[in-house]
């Protein structure tokens, strides 16, 4: 490993692999909407609520199999939790046709390998599949993100103790998430990410979450 700057504001250890150790993080914002300071990224909150909050609730997101490459007007925004790690995100990742490079980097961090600390770029189209289901959810309730990325170590220890993870996971190339929502059933959360038709879409009643992916088109 050596010292970097890992993503946006984020500082740590960057390994060949391209996955980031954290040592701190923080998002220095400067926009268009006048907004400019500094927010830490804790074991508490991840928040832009103020951010949000200044942008026109009238806009409107779609699946992104219909609205990439279409829509060049609206935002994009993802609400999720981790339990785990005792984190919240609420944040608007694309404004009008255009990714904001600093809410991505938060959003790298925030779906990051708890057990390792280490995070890696997140596929952009999979953030994408989690927004746009949670529109179609018609729900202001979060996510609880279950897993994110995995580092290789980590999806091996959790391959080793259950056959219902994948040796060649897409969790590991930061192309997967599990995801979970209080209101709402696993069937209904499955039903609305089938409907992007975007990439893999997986229930797992026992567990109680969905996987959603932006690999090939397939449901189990």
């Amino acid at each position: 490993m050596w010292p970097g700057r890992c993503v946006g504001g984020i500082s740590g250890e960057v390994d060949a692999d391209g996955a980031c150790t954290i040592q701190k993080a923080c998002v220095d914002i400067s926009d268009d909407a006048g907004i400019d300071r500094v927010i830490p990224v804790n074991r508490m909150a991840i928040s832009r609520r103020g951010f949000a909050c200044g942008i026109t609730a009238a806009a409107v997101l779609t699946c992104p199999s219909l609205s990439l490459g279409t829509s060049t007007t609206g935002i994009r925004r993802l609400r999720m939790t981790n339990h785990r790690a005792g984190e919240m995100l609420d944040i608007v990742y694309w404004l009008n046709g255009d990714y904001i490079r600093e809410s991505l980097s938060v959003i790298d961090y925030f779906m990051r390998d708890w057990r390792e600390n280490r995070s890696i770029r997140m596929d952009r189209r999979n953030i994408d599949n989690l927004a746009a289901t949670q529109k179609l959810l018609d729900s202001d309730e979060p996510f609880n993100l279950i897993s994110g990325y995995r580092t290789a170590r980590t999806n091996h220890r959790l391959a080793s103790h259950s056959n219902g993870v994948a040796s060649n996971s897409l969790h590991v190339s930061g192309m997967a998430a599990d995801i979970q929502m209080k209101g709402r059933s696993v069937a209904q959360i499955a039903a609305a990410a089938r409907e992007c038709n975007s990439g893999g879409v997986g229930v797992y009643h026992g567990s109680n979450f969905v996987h959603i992916d932006c690999g090939r088109r397939r449901n189990w």
